[in-house]
């Protein structure tokens, strides 16, 4: 039987996420402040191993007692994620169009999660696919088990699981109203929460959190890196209201702007701890590689297309430069 010519190219497309996994092996020498304390985690003499979310360490002692190195696991992980979330991005995005999403998800975050913090990788591949059947087939009953698998694998998930409901604009101001309150409310009661917590690193960020408006830093949000997302967002914003989106697109689009402005709200509030306000910025936007392949594909004008094709390929180059600055590969001449 004659294989198509777009399974050519999606099978293409799954060999170079497994090749991509091999950047994993520099692990050692370009990424050292994740690379050991996964390792640790793996071999279970982390210090703080009773913090790790259960998920995660289920299946690291799995693969340890199949004495499968740690180094091939992260390769492994690698190339899976990359793998799912190109199978479910195809479900939304046409798969000419695949190529450009892989290449915008390679320059925003493979070298923050999938070449460097596992668990966040493995979540966030799971919220991937809870987002496909929360907005694309309309089923929460197969959304929520992925979500909370996400949630198991990472705590952190629990901020898109909650943000899922928030794709209306007046929603979004009651969450932003109410997430004001509640950080003036942990900043007077941190004490008293903290003694119902379960672990010192639910903590930690709990007594973080409550410092952030007392230290914010309202200079942090005018960096290179919130310039490029504040660029993506209004590309997103624009475009999506003059393209015919079907109403899940246009529910999915809607859901990515409002993550988008609640992202700059919690980063400008929480910028005091630069640790939470770049994480939860982090997570809120990133769904924005699928949003902004989805529009440009729905885009009928091709000079517009292209154009706007060319804008994406240089925010995401100039987003993939700032990462590989931050993880220190850069400047250790890879």
């Amino acid at each position: 039987m004659r294989i198509k010519y777009k399974d050519n190219g999606y099978i293409l497309c799954f060999l170079l996420c497994f090749i991509l996994s091999y950047l994993v092996l520099l692990k050692s020498d370009y990424f050292p402040a994740d690379f050991l304390p996964y390792t640790e985690i793996y071999d279970g003499t982390y210090g703080e191993i009773n913090n790790i979310e259960p998920a995660f360490l289920y299946l690291t002692r799995l693969f340890h007692y199949l004495n499968f190195p740690y180094i091939f696991f992260a390769m492994l992980v690698c190339a899976l994620c990359l793998s799912w979330k190109i199978k479910y991005a195809r479900k939304i995005i046409k798969d000419s169009y695949i190529y450009l999403f892989l290449y915008v998800y390679v320059s925003f975050y493979v070298f923050l999660h999938e070449m460097t913090q596992l668990r966040i990788a493995i979540a966030v591949t799971m919220c991937y696919v809870s987002v496909y059947y929360y907005f694309y087939k309309n089923c929460v009953k197969h959304a929520l088990p992925w979500m909370v698998l996400a949630i198991l694998f990472h705590y952190s998930a629990l901020l898109l699981f909650m943000s899922l409901f928030i794709y209306s604009y007046r929603g979004l101001l009651i969450v932003i109203i109410g997430f004001v309150i509640c950080m003036s409310f942990l900043n007077v009661y941190a004490d008293t929460i903290a003694l119902y917590l379960p672990n010192e690193k639910i903590v930690n960020y709990l007594y973080s959190i409550s410092s952030s408006l007392d230290n914010r830093n309202d200079l942090a949000i005018f960096n290179l890196n919130n310039i490029i997302f504040l660029s993506i967002f209004i590309l997103i914003f624009y475009l999506s209201r003059y393209i015919k989106l079907n109403d899940n697109e246009a529910k999915f689009i809607k859901y990515v702007q409002c993550s988008g402005i609640l992202a700059f709200c919690i980063f400008f509030l929480a910028s005091g701890v630069p640790v939470i306000a770049y994480r939860t910025a982090e997570l809120l936007r990133i769904f924005y590689p699928m949003a902004l392949v989805l529009i440009l594909s729905h885009i009928k004008n091709n000079n517009m297309r292209y154009f706007i094709a060319v804008i994406i390929v240089i925010l995401s180059g100039l987003m993939l430069f700032i990462t590989l600055r931050a993880v220190s590969i850069v400047g250790q001449g890879l």
